[in-house]
């Protein structure tokens, strides 16, 4: 990609908005941070009728408000901003949100050029001091902000990775140890986030891997790219493929196993290229983890990170607004399905829904998985494992139930929004 700023690509940023006062002057301000310049990104926000001063926020960092009042929820909005949207690439980012670091659209628009075969990039959740305990171990050592979520989705592997010294040339090499398809033989035995190497558990700025330290790691590093069907950039099991990425931290590359798709991506500062969006139609029919599963289903199986970038997921700050946010969760996923029967929970999940709250219920699996994640992490944020399996069963629950009462009001999912803000 050409180094002049005249020459860089044009980014789209998509904030979905309501009422979100409390959260968006933060959310903004990271990505006024940015080192892109500025003339080469549009910052646009679908509000869905604030009543704060939200749009007044927005309008102060420079950001086109749409008005979005007609919208009967988030993902609604940002298919109105992206038909509005004009550049090359498009990063979702919600409103709270905050970019860690003032290089990471940078690093990640020029990761996501030199790798015409990724789908996208993906971003860490590392802590933010301005978190809760409960908040830091939903997004950062859960990754997925939701037991449930957590215990179904399957475990994707490091397949590459693209060193971060100008001066040095990444070879990646072949590797004996091939992505595993998704073992259904045992789902219950399957073990989640404490049982993964690292690298899987959303690790950003308190990664305490290294490369060439840790067997993990090591095994990641060297793993063959996976190729996807028809694509270009690919390469297949047992290739070497020399690259280098410029200064700056390394961009690893991702994939689930051979014939999984059960793994939500597309929210939460993650970019597309506009060509692939416009590829599955998201103008028309915008679900943000259903264009990456389209995408993956298409052939583009590989998405990027880059270590320790990401954002700060203000995702919530007590545990009846996180079991509120599960139950606005729920309906608004009903109400999806009723349009359009498509999610990646339905793509051979390694643990099946009701298997998934079983584990929550009984509270036995909640307490080895928190003692093996004390043990192995240090980190007294595993004590909320159990009350948050508790009260990802507990909203879910309450989103069905409400679902079924009330699925005429046309604006459910706006009205069930709670309140969010920082520590």
């Amino acid at each position: 990609m050409p180094n002049g700023a005249g020459n860089l690509p044009k980014v789209s940023i998509i904030v979905p908005t309501l009422n979100a006062a409390a959260l968006v002057e933060n959310c903004l301000a990271s990505i006024a941070r940015q080192t892109y310049p500025r003339e080469r990104y549009e910052i646009l926000i679908a509000d869905g009728g604030s009543t704060d001063g939200t749009q007044a926020l927005a309008e102060r960092f420079g950001a086109v408000v749409i008005d979005d009042r007609a919208s009967r929820n988030m993902e609604e909005s940002k298919r109105v901003a992206l038909a509005q949207a004009t550049g090359e690439f498009v990063l979702f980012v919600d409103a709270d949100n905050e970019i860690t670091h003032p290089d990471y659209l940078e690093l990640a628009v020029r990761a996501l050029a030199a790798n015409p075969q990724a789908l996208g990039v993906e971003a860490y959740y590392p802590p933010s001091p301005r978190m809760t305990s409960l908040c830091a171990y939903l997004t950062h050592r859960l990754h997925i902000s939701d037991p449930l979520c957590w215990l179904m989705a399957a475990n994707p592997r490091r397949v590459g990775l693209i060193e971060g010294k100008q001066s040095n040339t990444s070879s990646v090499k072949p590797s004996p140890h091939e992505p595993r398809p998704c073992d259904h033989s045992s789902p219950g035995l399957r073990p989640p986030s404490p049982l993964l190497p690292k690298e899987r558990r959303g690790k950003g700025e308190e990664w305490s891997g290294s490369v060439g330290q840790s067997g993990n790691l090591d095994s990641a590093k060297t793993h063959p790219v996976l190729s996807p069907a028809g694509g270009e950039g690919g390469v297949s099991p047992g290739e070497g493929v020399p690259q280098k990425f410029g200064h700056g931290p390394e961009v690893e590359r991702w994939a689930l196993p051979e014939g999984c798709f059960s793994y939500p991506l597309g929210a939460n500062g993650f970019l597309f290229r506009r060509a692939d969006l416009e590829a599955v139609q998201a103008d028309e029919k915008f679900q943000d983890t259903h264009v990456a599963l389209f995408l993956m289903q298409a052939g583009k199986r590989e998405w990027l990170r880059i270590a320790g970038r990401g954002v700060h997921h203000y995702y919530i700050t007590t545990w009846w607004n996180f079991v509120q946010k599960r139950r606005r969760a729920t309906v608004h996923f009903l109400r999806v399905q009723e349009r359009m029967p498509v999610n990646w929970m339905r793509e051979k999940p390694p643990v099946p829904l009701w298997l998934a709250g079983l584990y929550c219920v009984t509270f036995l699996g909640p307490m080895g998985h928190t003692v093996l994640g004390l043990l192995r992490d240090r980190d007294a944020r595993w004590l909320w494992h159990v009350p948050a399996c508790l009260g990802s069963v507990l909203g879910a629950a309450w989103g069905v139930w409400t679902y079924r009462t009330r699925r005429k009001d046309a604006k459910l999912v706006a009205n069930l929004k709670p309140r969010q803000e920082l520590k």
